[in-house]
């Protein structure tokens, strides 16, 4: 298995990980404005030249603090390969970004309901931040 960070040299890949886990059809164009930009990054796992998981999300300029954040919007396993490090594998690719100056911490939402989303932020180091009576968990990563 390899990780590799997408580009605008690699939309074949954002194409294939939009079709099997955002249910993208084969036509679909992908924004080749989000691979311009540098705050946006994209990583998916790759196995025999096929995509098998994906991760994305964004660095988050905030007016509060000089530092910025790093945002985990979105990580997909296919069934067939979960439980197998890909997920944490990914996880870890995306947080290389926190090792930058400018990154205060990483975070990423999700529900009491997820439990192997939980499950996967906390093996990677994530601390529980919210947890209050709602179903929404904000999990935080510090460098």
């Amino acid at each position: 298995m390899e990780i590799i960070r997408l580009t605008n040299k690699t939309l074949d890949l954002a194409k294939d990980a939009a079709r099997l886990f955002y249910g993208a059809k084969p036509e679909t164009l992908i924004n080749e404005r989000f691979f311009n930009n540098d705050s946006n990054i994209m990583y998916v796992a790759v196995e025999d030249g096929k995509v098998i998981g994906n991760v994305y999300g964004y660095i988050l300029q905030r007016f509060d603090m000089p530092k910025n954040q790093l945002f985990l919007y979105s990580i997909d396993v296919l069934d067939t390969h979960q439980k197998k490090g890909i997920g944490k594998a990914l996880v870890y690719a995306f947080l290389t970004h926190m090792n930058k100056k400018e990154i205060h911490n990483a975070f990423v939402l999700t529900n009491k309901g997820n439990a192997s989303a939980m499950k996967l932020y906390q093996s990677t180091g994530a601390e529980i931040i919210t947890s209050g009576e709602g179903e929404d968990i904000l999990f935080k990563w510090t460098p």
